[in-house]
């Protein structure tokens, strides 16, 4: 028959009740082993959800994209990524891998907590898109320029510092407040539209009526009117 593979201090069983009782022996231990690895897992799995649900969670990006999106106006605002590298720009570019960390750390947490499933959101979608960008362009990119000088690089390395802007989209997600006042925008733009609409016939039409008025005035034609 197939031959046991149950072990005993190095050794095989030599016999068929030997295998049986070390089998039977072994298969508790080995279900309460499984057991517990899964239950850890289901553990884990648990206080990740509730970090991710936890509205402090929601908070602390939020301060982190804010953080994150003046490092970005100070960047951009310091001069082309080709030029010298002083201790300020140095600091914010500690920063920028700072702040693109602890977004993949984010993402790695809701894929922990939720698996796949948590691509059905579409603002975690946009959140895998901005890590992916931003680690391509962070860190790879700047790999990459350490052997490239080419003026063409330095072109894609200023656009790729732009594309860091997408990621103060981000707050909208985070704060439901915010998102909720352009929600509300939006779904009253047909409103605001007709209002404008409105507003300026009223302002036409006076001003139409307002010319006719101004424009056959005496004064106008050089005529003086008596006291």
């Amino acid at each position: 028959g197939t031959p046991s593979k149950c072990v005993v201090n190095g050794h095989r069983p030599s016999t068929a009740s030997e295998a049986a009782t070390c089998e039977s022996s072994q298969g508790p231990m080995q279900r309460r082993t499984s057991t517990v690895s899964v239950g850890a897992f289901d553990r884990n799995r648990k206080w990740t959800r509730q970090l991710v649900r936890d509205p402090r969670f929601d908070v602390f990006i939020g301060i982190v994209i804010i953080l994150n999106s003046i490092t970005i106006g100070l960047d951009l605002s310091s001069g082309d990524p080709g030029d010298h590298v002083d201790a300020w720009r140095l600091f914010l570019l500690i920063l920028e891998h700072c702040f693109l960390t602890i977004y993949c750390i984010e993402l790695g947490i809701r894929f922990r907590a939720f698996g796949l499933a948590c691509l059905k959101d579409n603002w975690v979608k946009f959140d895998l898109v901005l890590v992916v960008v931003g680690v391509i362009t962070d860190w790879l990119l700047e790999l990459l320029a350490l052997n490239t000088d080419g003026i063409s690089f330095l072109m894609v390395l200023r656009v790729a510092r732009l594309c860091r802007l997408m990621r103060t989209i981000r707050l909208f997600a985070k704060f439901k407040d915010l998102w909720l006042l352009v929600r509300g925008l939006v779904s009253c733009a047909k409103t605001m539209m007709h209002t404008v609409l409105l507003a300026t016939l009223v302002i036409y039409v006076f001003a139409c009526g307002g010319f006719e008025m101004i424009r056959n005035h005496s004064l106008l034609k050089g005529e003086h009117v008596d006291e």
